[in-house]
């Protein structure tokens, strides 16, 4: 799979065939042709969180050195997190935030069946058994029951829904 995680001037890319390479601006800081267990990236403040395919999490350093792989069971994604200098780690029924000292806080716990799409302040989407929701402050403002996908941008004012055939355009949030 490709992944791309990018953070103010910097950026990761996790290549098809395998590879990490680190970007500062356009130019290239880091490249581990050698890495192919790459499964989801992310940033959490200047280290580069790995999510590996057999549910490890590792992060690379800016001196290019990787923390000790740590077994995750239920991992599923990296997420950019509405708290800076921190990302999201999901799991079947939790969300983690990792942040930059490579701490991991629980943050929410989904209920069975949830799937957290995106997060942003004071907000997040998630699939759930009954289509994708919208949740703001806790409460669920609106449910899609055919919606395929919604993700709210950064900064939590605008949501994107996936609907078959169409995509809608919100505004939302504080």
């Amino acid at each position: 799979m490709h992944r791309i995680a990018a953070t103010g001037d910097r950026f990761a890319v996790s290549g098809l065939a395998g590879g990490l390479a680190r970007y500062a601006d356009t130019r290239r800081t880091a490249d581990h042709p050698e890495l192919d267990f790459v499964g989801d990236i992310a940033f959490a403040g200047s280290r580069l969180v790995v999510l590996t395919h057999d549910n490890e999490l590792t992060s690379m350093r800016l001196d290019d050195t990787f923390t000790a792989r740590e077994t995750k069971p239920g991992a599923r994604r990296l997420l950019p997190s509405p708290v800076p200098g921190t990302c999201l780690l999901l799991t079947d029924e939790q969300v983690w935030l990792v942040d930059d000292a490579n701490r991991h806080l629980l943050h929410a716990t989904m209920p069975a069946g949830y799937a957290l799409l995106s997060a942003a302040p004071g907000g997040f989407t998630a699939s759930t058994p009954d289509g994708c929701g919208y949740w703001h402050d806790g409460a669920r403002q609106h449910l899609w029951p055919d919606a395929l996908c919604a993700v709210l941008a950064q900064d939590g004012h605008r949501l994107a829904v996936t609907r078959p055939g169409v995509v809608e355009l919100y505004e939302v949030g504080g």
